[in-house]
Formats: C-alpha cells, structure tokens, sequence
C-alpha cells in the first residue's frame, strides 16, 4: 500500500503524517512498525495505514539500515509538504458473514 499526502499534525521541528513508529531490528534499526495512528492525522484519514504495517521506503529511499531518528526526520517536515510512504501492510480482508459472497478479485 501507499500512503501519499501532505503532512499536518504534531512533529519535531515541523508536521508529520500522523504515525508514530517502533524499530523491529537490531540496534534500534529496520524493519520499522506503525506503532500508532493520530486521530483525524493523514495516516489516518487515507484508510490505508493501519497499526502493525511495516514501512518500506520514504520518498524511494529504502528505511531497512536507517534508524528512527533518520525515519522520523523523513515523515517531518513544514505543513504542506507532500510525502510518499510504501507499506507492507499484515492486514487482510475480514472474512466473509454468513450469506454474504466473497468479493471477486
């Protein structure tokens, strides 16, 4: 998934995209997860962010070997300012409800 849009909210030295985000990896680096959503943020209000996503690239550059503070500074910036996120999303369709059929691919 890809989240796009510009960047509001609260953030060090400038606006962010509404995500809050916790490093998986050795030594504080990537794999990075969505540890949270701002309500009424970007991340939120674009529907396609949810809690445990892992981030992939920022603006095609690759977080894997960054730290947080490198992440962060890439999600921060002055109100306004267009950003591009790749997420690996963990979330799947909910399944079916009895009597309902399944969407078609």
């Amino acid at each position: 998934e890809v989240g796009s849009g510009p960047q509001q909210g609260g953030g060090r030295g400038g606006a962010g995209v509404g995500i809050s985000v916790v490093a998986k990896g050795d030594k504080g680096s990537g794999p990075f997860e969505v540890e949270g959503l701002e309500e009424g943020s970007p991340a939120a209000l674009c529907g396609q962010v949810h809690k445990g996503d892992l981030i992939y690239s920022i603006d095609s550059k690759r977080v894997r070997d960054m730290n947080v503070r490198q992440v962060q500074d890439l999600i921060t910036g002055p109100p306004g300012t267009q950003v591009t996120i790749v997420f690996q999303t963990l979330q799947q369709a909910p399944p079916p409800q009895p009597n309902q059929t399944p969407p078609t691919p």
